[in-house]
């Protein structure tokens, strides 16, 4: 998947932008316990037959072209801890009506009330439930306040886990932008560095943030002169807290980029 660039415009001649990737994929959607979720990865593609499948089903992407539909789009339900297949359909099935005729796929296989019974899946899917805390339009999308990792063995719910992932914080140097630009600027050594005057230096500085909340991993995009460089990197490792997601349980990691301007304008307004 190709890798997108999300730029959130702080200010005037001051952004960060954080590293994600590009359009989620919808999923495919199961039906348990009376509730609708999206689940991932395709449980279809844990077929041992999915090459063959995947070619029958081409014709479906062209007939729809909804950015975020990977092919098609199957609906699953667990009845009893077993896993059935209900439906292969377009994406754009609604518009559409494009649907799969099962026997296509599985000619010999006798089906149960329309439903195919999914004995092939071993292994972990993935849901979401409660509100959403995230979404991130050109990353995964939705982060909810809990994941759950159901395992399976011959299609038979055999596991289930719950993952938290309300342990989040949203720093208020993203919120805010004028503060952090306040904290940049205001903490950089000006008297150490050479006078600008007319002149402007201009240091991408990249970097995440751990689970104590800190900027961590801090490179150098694309810099200028070592004296600078240097400079940025100290003055982007004292922000003392950075905002943090949680997916799955574990830590979201997201690679954001600020550029440091140094000029005279910045020098006259924030230096001490």
């Amino acid at each position: 998947m190709e890798k997108a660039l999300k730029i959130f415009c702080l200010c005037v001649s001051f952004i960060f932008v954080s590293e994600i990737f590009a359009t989620p994929q919808r999923g495919d959607v199961l039906f348990w316990g009376g509730k609708r979720y999206k689940l991932f990865p395709r449980p279809l593609e844990m077929h041992e037959k999915f090459d063959k499948f995947k070619k029958q089903l081409s014709f479906l992407e062209k007939k729809c072209d909804i950015t975020d539909c990977y092919l098609y789009q199957a609906e699953w339900i667990i009845i009893d801890s077993k896993l059935y297949l209900k439906n292969i359909c377009s994406c754009c099935y609604f518009e559409d009506s494009l649907k799969i005729d099962f026997n296509r796929f599985f000619p010999k296989i006798i089906l149960k009330n329309g439903l195919l019974r999914a004995d092939w899946v071993t292994g972990e899917l993935w849901i979401s439930k409660g509100k959403e805390i995230l979404y991130d339009h050109n990353g995964i999308g939705s982060i909810c306040e809990k994941d759950l990792r159901l395992t399976f063995k011959n299609g038979i719910l055999i596991k289930v886990k719950e993952f938290d992932n309300t342990n989040f914080h949203i720093s208020k140097y993203t919120e805010e932008p004028e503060l952090l630009k306040k904290f940049i600027y205001s903490n950089i050594n000006w008297k150490n560095l050479p006078e600008l005057d007319a002149e402007e230096k201009k240091v991408f500085i990249s970097f995440e943030a751990d689970e104590s909340k800190k900027p961590r991993n801090i490179e150098i995009m694309r810099g200028s002169e070592d004296i600078f460089n240097k400079e940025a990197v100290r003055v982007v490792s004292l922000i003392p807290e950075w905002t943090v997601y949680f997916w799955r349980g574990e830590l979201y990691r997201q690679k954001w980029t600020i550029p440091i301007i140094f000029n005279y304008e910045n020098k006259k307004k924030y230096a001490h």
